[in-house]
């Protein structure tokens, strides 16, 4: 049976209210509790609570409605990301949107966890603040799953931060691998250079990989 692009966004449209539904018991369960565990932190912390490892609602001040729009603009960046990759086709459309199945709200460590960073403004010193925070996070079993492209279209982020599988440490060959396939993606469509910053670690000692971008 060929798929089409109907297809695609009846199975979006399945997640995105199963996700709504989970995220809005998980509020109200971080509300009550008044802290956000290491697992509850998707998608509601920023990367560098992510990094710092935050837990506190107190430390980082959200409040129900700040984290119900942090909620709904995760759902928002993956329809509008649908949008942009529907004009390659259906097919094209369901290959490149399968990972989208895999989000939840939990940290998941047996596949790549990539955050789309956006700093204070554009190459031309614009303010470009379409979701909260700045920062957009995914999991995807392999880097080829997902469309760069597209998602700089929706959101032009200047930084990926990237966690390996099972929070493997990122030696020459992973780094290289990663870097040529979203170089080789984002390079159909933008002239880009890609600088490496040497991967780090974050406050529970995971390392992680970070690439800064300039787009010409």
């Amino acid at each position: 049976m060929n798929v089409t692009v109907s297809d695609t966004w009846d199975e979006f449209e399945r997640w995105s209210q199963r996700y709504l539904r989970f995220g809005q018991v998980a509020i109200k369960r971080i509300l009550r509790r008044g802290y956000i565990t290491t697992l509850g932190q998707i998608p509601f912390a920023s990367s560098s609570e992510f990094l710092d490892d935050i837990d506190l609602i107190e430390r980082s001040g959200y409040t129900e409605e700040m984290l119900k729009e942090k909620l709904q603009s995760r759902i928002d960046f993956f329809s509008k990301y649908l949008v942009d990759i529907s004009f390659d086709g259906p097919e094209f459309m369901q290959k490149k949107s399968e990972f989208i199945w895999s989000q939840t709200l939990r940290e998941n460590k047996t596949q790549l966890s990539i955050w789309l960073v956006q700093d204070d403004t554009d190459s031309r010193g614009r303010k470009q603040f379409e979701f909260p925070g700045r920062d957009i996070s995914f999991v995807c079993k392999d880097i080829n799953d997902v469309d760069f492209s597209s998602m700089y279209s929706v959101h032009p982020f200047d930084r990926i931060l990237a966690w390996r599988p099972s929070l493997e440490r990122w030696d020459v060959d992973s780094m290289n691998n990663f870097i040529r396939s979203v170089e080789g993606d984002l390079s159909f469509d933008y002239e880009v250079g890609i600088e490496t910053v040497q991967s780090g670690s974050d406050k529970r000692g995971y390392r992680y990989l970070e690439l800064e971008f300039v787009f010409c």
